[in-house]
């Protein structure tokens, strides 16, 4: 979390193509070499919730008990998630900054096309 947080600030700041791994390595106080054992890609620095989203919906949805829609359980499940603050959901007085960074970068703009693809198919 230290390490995702460094660089969602970096990115922010200066954009995620104008930051460096070495960057945030130092800014998280880390070697390099960490930040790869926890980030296999650059990208997943800030979409370090990546697996957790894409598996979502389809986990509430198999979850539910038979006599409970598919349609039901994920409004009681966004429900749940609204009065906690879910930070993926994007409602978050951050997720504007956080939006910012990937519009701005090609490469982030890809990543999240990718996570709603995989989302879709779970």
């Amino acid at each position: 979390t230290a390490i995702a947080d460094a660089a969602f600030g970096l990115f922010a700041e200066r954009g995620f193509d104008r930051v460096t791994v070495a960057e945030v390595a130092r800014a998280a106080g880390v070697a390099v070499n960490t930040v790869f054992n926890y980030f296999p890609a650059k990208e997943d620095l800030l979409f370090d919730r990546q697996a957790d989203v894409e598996q979502r919906l389809a986990q509430v949805v198999h979850s539910a008990p038979p006599e409970q829609s598919a349609v039901g359980a994920v409004r009681a499940d966004l429900m749940a998630a609204l009065e906690r603050g879910e930070p993926t959901l994007g409602l978050n007085p951050a997720a504007a900054d956080f939006w910012r960074v990937v519009a701005d970068s090609p490469a982030l703009r890809a990543r999240a096309r990718e996570i709603s693809e995989n989302t879709e198919a779970a």
